[in-house]
């Protein structure tokens, strides 16, 4: 596509004489940005696989004469490789009509004979610089039309990303992302996607027994300008349950370099378009940067927070930092196994004047529960759907599923700096260039 008011053209000329005169006359034309007159048919060939595809030229001029075949044979390789970017105009100076047609066939647009005759060539090039005009005027309107059906889709599926973690270790944020991941996934009557944001231990997968043979890794490393859809298909593990998985990593062993925020971004931008609901499982990280860019990106953060003394001292830390700066509206506080005996008795009352903070909701302890699931490799559901512990994840789920006037989630990679951000600054900046730095083995503990 054109960057300026022209069009760009590069040439290639079968003698010094006719690559003079190319010259002179392409640079005569205002219309034209002329990126080089060559000689040679693989020299050029280079130059336009060398170039980036925004940089590839509107026209390429090139001259038969002595070479008919060879050019023929590199019009139609070309076509093959830029089909809708590039246009063909053929000089000869002596054709006969059979090679005219083998030209045409080959991909050739139009054929100028020479002595060049400045009014042929540029007659020629001002109607490509039209049809180009009108092509992309047709672009632009398709584009348009896309978007209005994109925008159309938006408002009749409201996307949701549910954020689930905690910040203190061992509280229960995967097991709860998990079981939640499967309730709405029934209640939606539709597949959810679980994001393992770990890539160190990715529990995630051990508790539903999954052995994906691909991992957010595969993706780490990779170019921008090489991602497609056909990669990040690649690395969901689907299964018949309806929560389909992309796992943090495959086993802890795995060496593999960490996932940039870029990439991150553009994978999120992916699975919206796919997956009416996402859940994504956050490491108790929360100087972590993909912690600030997920939280920002989310449209509920469920802060997950154990009854035990440490556990609730690190949920009102972290409530203090957070309702600063992020909509209280986006936060849901849930108390997981409210019943044991560190806070028994507690009311939601007690806890919420001492957070200054609602809870949202409690889930129940059901030990044995926990622990025969997670040997088994299945959700609370499949095993006991009438256990306390099953019903509470299973109210959690429509209580979400039920909310009213939850806050537009935030554009994927917009410039609204996070709490972290406005927090910590330099720090979160440190931090992220230590997670490129760092090994993949070691953990980051903020």
């Amino acid at each position: 596509m054109s960057k300026h008011n022209g069009i760009t053209a590069i040439a290639v000329a079968s003698s010094t004489e006719v690559r003079t005169a190319l010259y002179e006359q392409l640079s005569s034309l205002e219309m034209i940005q002329l990126g080089g007159v060559y000689l040679e048919l693989s020299e050029c060939v280079r130059i336009l696989r060398e170039r980036h595809i925004e940089s590839q030229p509107d026209v390429l001029i090139i001259d038969f004469t002595g070479r008919e075949l060879d050019a023929c044979l590199m019009v139609q390789a070309l076509m093959l490789e830029y089909p809708h970017q590039l246009t063909v105009i053929a000089l000869h100076r002596q054709v006969e009509q059979e090679m005219i047609l083998t030209m045409i066939r080959s991909g050739v647009k139009d054929v100028i004979h020479y002595p060049l005759e400045k009014d042929k060539l540029e007659h020629a090039l001002l109607r490509h610089k039209e049809w180009l005009e009108r092509y992309h005027q047709h672009q632009a309107e398709q584009l348009k039309k896309q978007s209005q059906l994109i925008e159309q889709n938006n408002q009749d599926t409201q996307n949701r990303i549910i954020t689930v973690f905690s910040s203190k270790g061992g509280a229960g944020s995967t097991t709860i992302a998990v079981n939640l991941a499967y309730e709405l996934s029934q209640l939606e009557k539709q597949s959810v996607l679980l994001l393992d944001m770990d890539q160190v231990f990715c529990n995630a997968a051990s508790l539903m027994n999954a052995k994906p043979a691909y991992s957010l890794g595969e993706l780490a490393g990779t170019p921008l300008e090489d991602l497609d859809d056909s990669l990040f298909e690649r690395i969901i593990y689907e299964q018949d349950s309806g929560v389909d998985l992309i796992a943090g990593c495959k086993h802890v062993l795995e060496s593999h370099d960490l996932i940039s925020l870029e990439l991150l971004e553009k994978l999120l931008r992916y699975l919206q378009s796919r997956y009416q609901t996402i859940v994504i499982d956050l490491p108790t990280h929360v100087l972590d940067p993909y912690h600030q860019f997920l939280v920002d990106a989310a449209t509920e953060v469920l802060l997950v927070s154990s009854l035990d003394i440490p556990g609730l001292y690190r949920t009102k830390q972290y409530l203090d930092l957070a309702r600063q700066h992020v909509p209280v509206e986006k936060i849901k506080l849930v108390l997981n196994r409210w019943e044991l005996k560190a806070a028994y008795g507690m009311s939601n009352q007690a806890l919420e004047q001492e957070f200054g903070y609602p809870v949202f909701a409690r889930v129940s302890n059901d030990w044995d529960l926990n622990v025969e699931a997670n040997s088994m490799g299945s959700f609370f559901s499949k095993l006991k759907p009438q256990s306390p512990l099953t019903k509470s994840i299973r109210q959690l789920a429509s209580q979400l599923q039920q909310a009213t006037n939850t806050p537009e989630p935030e554009r994927v990679g917009s410039t609204h700096k996070g709490f972290l951000t406005l927090l910590f600054g330099g720090k979160l900046k440190n931090k992220e260039q230590n997670l490129k730095d760092a090994p993949s083995n070691v953990i980051q503990q903020a």
